[in-house]
């Protein structure tokens, strides 16, 4: 396990990815307020404390909508 000031950066990485993931959402959903729909987890059961995770909450339209853009961009040339 890391020392406390690596996973400290770590967690202040992963804090600021759900901080712009956030103001994305807000600005593609077309508003700037509301609730949040980003956080992150410091660890999980499932990887390694070096990786924290950032857990996004969409409705299902939203979530279908994403994953189109993210399929289209990987058939970019």
């Amino acid at each position: 396990m890391p020392d406390q000031t690596l996973r400290d950066e770590h967690q202040q990485t992963a804090q600021s990815a759900a901080d712009t993931i956030e103001a994305a959402l807000r600005r593609w959903r077309g508003n700037g307020a509301g609730s949040s729909v980003t956080s992150y987890v410091a660890h999980s059961v499932d990887h390694r404390w070096e990786r924290p995770r950032i857990v996004v909450g969409l409705n299902v339209d939203e979530a279908l909508a994403l994953a189109a853009i993210l399929t289209a961009q990987l058939h970019q040339p």
